[in-house]
């Protein structure tokens, strides 16, 4: 535990700013928990207030990756830059703002913040980041059995239900649900391998995350929840990964010969794909295709000077953006730009290895953070919401403390 100031007020702020982050971090996935219809959520609200008292106590770690900063924040400026350089040649300087500042909180706020917090504050975080995606689960599928979309569509959030009976859930959109439910289980394995949730709890727990991967109808989702968790079990090792492992193949698969009841728009969109593995009877993948074929051809115009922040939508011959990171960010930033992204990711890469390193179970759980988070770039266009970072930065920044210092939390049992 951190040693508190004697002052009164400092004891205080400590606590407030403790619960702000276990706050945060539980409604880290909720975006639906948002002011108006701005990406800026009560997640975040809580981050800010957060981030503030440790700037006053002194305490903000201005270099979150150590020797590697240098590189994190070279390459965060020349992402941003190459987009204002071609945003102010081609495109709407506002807009540039808008996405920079997200960018801002997210890639660099962000990791100063939970970087600078003790391991038994960032362990209770990851549990509660499991126990909020798992709730969330439950709220959505309870509330598709008495609403549909109509209801929910401007109350809640547009994707909360969809049309064809997807649900987002309380991050207010399919895929992105999917995502959360990958990240978290993956947490979730890693929890239990730490003796860090009881047995009973961590069952309950993977059931409402599982049903919510179904009820998400998201192909993208179950291939990095399995691809995850192979990760995990292969990186850590040990028999207990193992049997994790197996168990949920044997849920999965008994359920699937049983018979178990599918929702409509996943037998749609993931089940011909799973069974037959051709892609193209998975969701939206043809035309998400055609998006990369057309974004990869732009690429020759825009390597020195980019389209500008959501010019690519404009120059798009379909009027949306591709979903690869790497080619928006290629296409609106040019080289530069990509080149930027490219060096946080290496970063993000090292320190997860360097973690592995030191210790397996910690970097087993880094790596699938940021295989996870990868997967992801290559089918999601800008991802400066903050649900998409706030597990992989939660993940090495309480790994990078069992190294900087010694364990702050206990194991049950012990």
């Amino acid at each position: 535990m951190p040693i508190y100031p004697l002052s009164g007020t400092q004891v205080r702020l400590e606590k407030l700013m403790r619960v702000l982050v276990l706050c945060a971090l539980f409604l880290g996935s909720w975006r639906v928990a948002r002011w108006g219809w701005t990406n800026f959520t009560l997640s975040d609200v809580c981050l800010v207030v957060a981030g503030a008292i440790l700037l006053i106590q002194g305490r903000a770690n201005g270099r979150p990756f150590g020797e590697l900063s240098s590189i994190w924040y070279f390459g965060f400026a020349a992402m941003l830059g190459g987009l204002l350089v071609g945003t102010m040649l081609n495109g709407d300087p506002q807009r540039w703002f808008i996405a920079s500042s997200q960018y801002l909180f997210a890639y660099v706020f962000l990791p100063i913040i939970l970087m600078s917090l003790d391991r038994q504050l960032l362990m209770r975080g990851m549990l509660l980041f499991v126990y909020g995606v798992a709730l969330s689960q439950v709220i959505g599928i309870v509330t598709a059995q008495f609403f549909d979309y109509t209801a929910t569509f401007y109350t809640l959030d547009h994707g909360f239900i969809t049309p064809n009976g997807r649900i987002g859930a309380m991050t207010g959109e399919p895929n992105w649900n999917g995502a959360m439910c990958a990240f978290a289980l993956a947490m979730l394995a890693y929890l239990h391998l730490r003796g860090q949730i009881r047995v009973l709890i961590a069952i309950a727990c993977a059931i409402c995350i599982c049903a919510g991967l179904v009820v998400s109808a998201s192909f993208t989702a179950i291939a990095s929840a399995a691809g995850g968790l192979m990760i995990m079990i292969l990186a850590s090792g040990g028999g207990r990964a193992i049997k994790i492992g197996l168990a949920f193949v044997l849920v999965i698969t008994s359920y699937v010969v049983l018979g178990g009841p599918l929702p409509e728009a996943f037998g749609a969109r993931v089940s011909g794909a799973l069974v037959t593995g051709d892609l193209s009877q998975a969701g939206t993948f043809d035309g998400r295709t055609l998006l990369i074929y057309e974004a990869w051809d732009m690429l020759d115009k825009t390597l020195f000077i980019g389209l500008g922040v959501d010019g690519y939508r404009e120059a798009s011959s379909y009027g949306v953006p591709v979903h690869n990171l790497y080619l928006i960010i290629g296409n609106e930033g040019g080289l530069i730009a990509l080149f930027g992204l490219v060096c946080m990711i290496m970063v993000a890469l090292t320190y997860s290895i360097n973690f592995y390193r030191k210790d397996r179970l910690d970097g087993a759980v880094c790596l699938t953070m940021l295989g996870i988070f990868i997967a992801y770039s290559l089918a999601i266009p800008h991802m400066y919401t903050r649900i998409w970072v706030i597990p992989l930065f939660l993940c090495l920044a309480m790994s990078r403390q069992s190294w900087m210092q010694q364990p702050q939390y206990i194991p049950r049992g012990q």
